[in-house]
């Protein structure tokens, strides 16, 4: 877990560069339905982005997750940050009874 919380401050200040218009890290992220199924994968690689956040909820750190699918810390963020603008474009409605 301390991978995680190491980058957690360098990750909010790539986020907030991303909102204000950097795209870098949309140019890390995938999709091609040739590709893992269409799944969003790390360009250049067959690793699903959900492969990698599995990884970290499990408590690998950044260094075991770029020895074991051999991608950098700025995939991994990446990786953090497709995940994040995907939870934000959903809509939760509370049902009632």
């Amino acid at each position: 877990m301390e991978g995680v919380l190491d980058h957690a401050c360098t990750f909010l200040d790539l986020y907030v560069a991303r909102a204000l218009g950097d795209t870098t890290m949309n140019d890390r992220i995938t999709i091609d339905a040739k590709v893992c199924h269409g799944k969003p994968v790390v360009r250049g690689t067959r690793t699903p982005v959900t492969v990698i956040l599995g990884a970290l909820a499990a408590g690998d750190s950044f260094e075991d997750i770029q020895k074991d699918y051999t991608i950098t810390g700025e995939d991994i963020r990446a990786c953090i940050a497709f995940a994040c603008d995907e939870l934000n474009q959903q809509s939760y409605h509370p049902l009632t009874a």
